[in-house]
């Protein structure tokens, strides 16, 4: 089970940060940034980390939009780590 806290920051650009920390460590283990594009469209980034904190495991890309007929679609992308 995940152990630890979340922090949400929210700038001027439209852009959420959320971060899961462990709560002993400190170590960073999961990020989602969220950037909103328009009133119906926007991006959702969601990193999550090794137990250094430091490496990432895995990341995925959702876009997120709503068409003129009110549906919304979501189209999810896992990206390559370094």
């Amino acid at each position: 089970s995940l152990v630890g806290s979340e922090m949400c920051i929210r700038d001027r650009t439209n852009t959420y940060t959320e971060t899961i920390v462990h709560r002993v460590t400190g170590a960073l283990r999961a990020k989602r940034v969220t950037v909103q594009n328009g009133e119906n469209d926007y991006t959702e980034t969601y990193i999550f980390y090794e137990a250094d904190g430091v490496t990432q495991k895995a990341r995925y890309v959702v876009q997120t939009k709503k068409d003129e007929a009110e549906t919304w679609t979501e189209d999810v992308t896992k990206e390559a780590t370094e």
